[in-house]
């Protein structure tokens, strides 16, 4: 049976838009990427046919060739099936992709080349995975040939066009373990009538790969069922391209005995100026009053691709040391929320002695080469805050590429001035993105949770607000310094604080949410916009952290809360202030409770006195004090 809406057949004519497609994506390629490649999805046929059910970064593409596919057919018979596949987030959980499988095989001594055919996909993500439900999807795929041949792989008639839809389940089981099932209806021009079939994955984060297992068993129009079992990997090679590789043997059915064994990469990019428009703030508030009172059962999210621009990488390339500590700190982050969910009863020395000592000895001194996918190393914290999940994503990403402007030695003042306003308009034109009106200290401090976490785990507190400190303090030597070795110079100082603050805690650690109008005052007065939405970030991460440790809460009611808090720190006018208070509110802090000033400081780092604060800094000649 052919299908109506599609041909019969796609002739060699019919290539031209698609060759110009590939094209285009090669040459978008090799321009500036703006993406953190997430090895951690799992593709459909990238190495294995199971995938999982979420879609790519929302205006991001990905260009996937896969120039070595061979099976085995038997005794000098063979099939290789390059591919190439050109991939689009479109909308919100949506994606595209375009694709071509020319074939060469070897049959009874001779060799045979083929057009092979064309793909045509979408990918729609139903909903994310919640605490009981797992993720869902649903993939529509039509397959067309380019050409036909005298024979098939198995020496039968090529067969024409054909589609297939299909349904993907993904959960969460626990630990670095996802589990995916697949399955497919297949109509047209082909003797599959369907299959299914599962798959196992194992993340391991710190070298940014992932392990795969499948199985899956065809159904056939009055034939003989194909048993599969494959293996694979992916791995991330640098911050835009990933290696993938796979092999798998037909276990039973007619084929019983094939090896196929495939390799690619994938590169991530995207294409400068695509990008939404800035939302008003009027209808981010609007959309925070809708907020129920209660999360949704289902939800589902965007993920959007970073800004495509020239100064991509440029922190990491000039500041390596730099970048890795801030991995780090996402790992930080991760585990915290990770252990506070999945083990409220464990002993407080499990984050204040174990988990502490592991990050500042282990982590922190040898951070990730490259960011982690969060969700790699907190699912079930993922599942029940999926959106504030993905708010501290897309502001870390806003973190990450001011970074590379800032610490672009090619830009200039006014250029650095006109990316820094692209890229805010790039981040608030996603509906997760933080307002630029301040909040005040009600919000973190003044509600029936508040300081819950802080209380119980000071030290582990303190280790978190360190991170905040270096995270806005890091701005400051970028803007106050021009020359390319003081700036150096004095960035490498403002580390060498950070770490002096955990050489013995809790005494030298912050007693007091670092806010940046203290810390970097002159980062602050130049772009406010992007101080206001950091010191709202900062506040909502202790939030959460107060939410799933207090008792007021409970377990019971922790999804609720933190959907709520999400829909405050949404709403620009609730528990927000003016930025004269809070400008005001930050200093009346102390700088000193704060962690210090991010430049200009001396290698004796103020400490705790009897009362809780800090005693002040003693400031001095830095000459006399290198």
């Amino acid at each position: 049976m052919h299908l109506p809406f599609i041909p019969g057949r796609l002739r060699a004519s019919s290539l031209t838009p698609l060759a110009s497609l590939f094209v285009l994506g090669g040459l978008l390629a090799a321009s500036p990427a703006a993406a953190q490649t997430d090895f951690h999805n799992l593709d459909k046929d990238r190495p294995l046919r199971v995938e999982d059910a979420y879609a790519g970064k929302l205006r991001g593409l990905e260009l996937k060739v896969s120039p070595f596919d061979f099976s085995r057919l038997g005794t000098g018979r063979w099939e290789m099936v390059p591919q190439v596949e050109l991939k689009a987030g479109v909308l919100p959980g949506f994606e595209v992709s375009a694709g071509l499988h020319p074939t060469l095989r070897r049959l009874d001594g001779r060799t045979e080349t083929e057009a092979g055919s064309a793909e045509l996909s979408a990918l729609a993500n139903l909903w994310i995975e919640g605490p009981r439900i797992p993720a869902a999807a649903l993939r529509v795929t039509a397959h067309l040939p380019v050409e036909r041949g005298s024979t098939g792989s198995t020496g039968e008639e090529a067969h024409g066009s054909y589609g297939e839809l299909r349904g993907i389940l993904t959960r969460s089981l626990g630990g670095p373990f996802r589990a995916h099932l697949n399955a497919a209806a297949v109509v047209g021009d082909t003797e599959e009538q369907g299959w299914f079939g599962g798959a196992v994955d194992w993340v391991l984060p710190f070298h940014h790969t992932l392990l795969l297992a499948e199985g899956w068993r065809n159904l056939v129009d009055g034939g003989e069922a194909t048993l599969h079992a494959g293996a694979g990997v992916r791995t991330q090679l640098t911050p835009t391209l990933v290696l993938d590789a796979g092999a798998g043997r037909d276990l039973a059915g007619p084929s019983e005995g094939r090896w196929r064994v495939r390799m690619g990469v994938t590169w991530e990019f995207g294409i400068p100026g695509w990008r939404g428009s800035p939302r008003s703030d009027a209808a981010r508030l609007a959309r925070s009053a809708a907020h129920p009172p209660a999360p949704p059962v289902v939800e589902r999210i965007s993920h959007p691709f970073h800004l495509t621009a020239s100064h991509n990488r440029a922190f990491r390339e000039h500041y390596p040391e730099v970048d890795r500590l801030f991995n780090a700190f996402d790992y930080g982050h991760g585990i915290l929320y990770e252990t506070l969910w999945t083990r409220p009863d464990a002993p407080t020395s499990l984050l204040e002695e174990e988990i502490y000592q592991r990050l500042v000895e282990d982590i922190l001194p040898r951070g990730p080469r490259m960011p982690m996918p969060e969700a790699a190393f907190m699912p079930r914290y993922v599942q029940v805050a999926p959106r504030a999940h993905e708010m501290f994503e897309w502001a870390h990403v806003l973190h990450r590429q001011s970074y590379d402007i800032l610490g672009d030695p090619s830009l200039s003042e006014e250029e650095r001035d006109r990316a820094m306003a692209e890229l805010l308009a790039h981040y608030q034109s996603s509906d997760l993105a933080f307002p630029v009106e301040p909040k005040g200290m009600e919000i973190m401090d003044g509600q029936v949770f508040s300081k819950a976490f802080r209380e119980q785990y000071p030290k582990f507190n303190g280790l978190i607000w360190a991170y905040h400190w270096l995270q806005v303090a890091v701005y400051e030597p970028l803007l106050v310094y021009d020359d390319p070795a003081e700036r150096r110079a004095a960035l490498q100082a403002t580390v060498a604080r950070f770490w002096q603050m955990l050489a013995d805690p809790p005494g030298a650690l912050p007693s007091e949410m670092p806010m940046t109008p203290a810390i970097s005052p002159v980062f602050t007065e130049r772009y406010p916009e992007f101080a206001s939405i950091f010191d709202n970030l900062h506040m909502m991460h202790d939030v959460v952290s107060d939410v799933l440790v207090s008792e007021t809460v409970g377990p019971d009611r922790v999804r609720g809360e933190l959907w709520r808090q999400v829909g405050l720190f949404l709403d620009p006018e609730a528990m927000s202030t003016s930025i004269e208070a809070w400008i005001a509110m930050a200093l009346a802090h102390g700088v000193d409770a704060q962690g210090g000033p991010a430049v200009g400081w001396l290698p004796d780092v103020p400490t705790r006195n009897a009362h809780g604060g800090h005693d002040a800094h003693q400031h001095h000649d830095p000459e006399e004090n290198p």
